[in-house]
């Protein structure tokens, strides 16, 4: 134990914890202050998690996993999600590559509008188009669960 009474394994969390959120921060294109910003939290308590020093409340990790798009599970534990497999995994994998192939094949002006798209199709904002209408599925709050 050390002497503040946290044992060697909560430290390892910790570091593990801080390792995972950098990680997928940079992987999102966050730095640790634009992160902060984003869930609304202070400078010097995004660098307490980013410095292993804590965890993110359970609030702030859901948070977190919702602006980085990943496993609130796997951030804090490093488990993925039972309910995710590899397959798919796989899957997710297969779309994204090519979503990307297919984005490499536009005009910067096509490029453009698909992005524009796609942050409104994950916002509950409504898309018009000539040709279609699409309104951002319902999310499922935490508290209905």
């Amino acid at each position: 134990m050390s002497p503040n009474g946290d044992s060697q394994l909560s430290d390892r969390r910790f570091t593990d914890f801080a390792a995972r959120l950098i990680q997928c921060s940079e992987n999102a294109g966050f730095n640790s202050t634009r992160l902060a910003q984003a869930v609304g939290v202070g400078r010097a308590t995004m660098a307490r998690y980013w410095s292993g020093e804590r965890i993110a409340p359970t609030e702030l990790v859901f948070q977190i996993s919702d602006i980085l798009r990943i496993s609130p599970r796997w951030l804090v534990l490093g488990e993925a999600d039972p309910e995710q497999s590899e397959v798919d995994n796989a899957e997710a994998h297969d779309r994204e590559k090519r979503l990307i192939d297919a984005f490499q094949h536009l005009t910067i002006d096509q490029q453009e509008h698909l992005i524009t798209s796609a942050h409104l199709m994950g916002s509950r904002k409504t898309l018009h188009s000539p040709r279609a209408s699409y309104r951002a599925p319902e999310q499922r709050s935490i508290d209905e669960d």
